[in-house]
């Protein structure tokens, strides 16, 4: 990752410069550079993932859904062969444990 530009002191500034003020942090996100924003998207980021984590870790149903969701449905013309086979191979014994 490339580092982030420095920028010129403040007391470097000519005077007729303006730093517009942030929303939350006011002025001194000059004096951080481009550090601070970026640090505040790490952690974001991470909260982020921690909370997912913590979702799917108490929220095993969020697992199932997501596995039902991805199997397509069987028709009926499929379940009736497959029950029709599964019925001719019992017949036959090897359905049974000794098969």
């Amino acid at each position: 990752m490339a580092a982030a530009a420095s920028l010129p002191s403040r007391s470097a500034l000519p005077r007729d410069v303006d730093i517009p003020a942030l929303p939350g942090v006011g002025i001194t996100w000059y004096d951080r550079g481009g550090a601070f924003p970026g640090g505040l998207l790490r952690i974001g980021y991470l909260l982020a993932v921690l909370a997912i984590a913590v979702v799917l870790l108490f929220c095993p149903a969020v697992f199932l859904a997501m596995f039902l969701a991805s199997l397509p449905p069987e028709p009926l013309t499929e379940r009736q062969a497959r029950l029709w086979m599964a019925e001719r191979l019992r017949e036959r014994g090897y359905g049974t444990a000794a098969g």
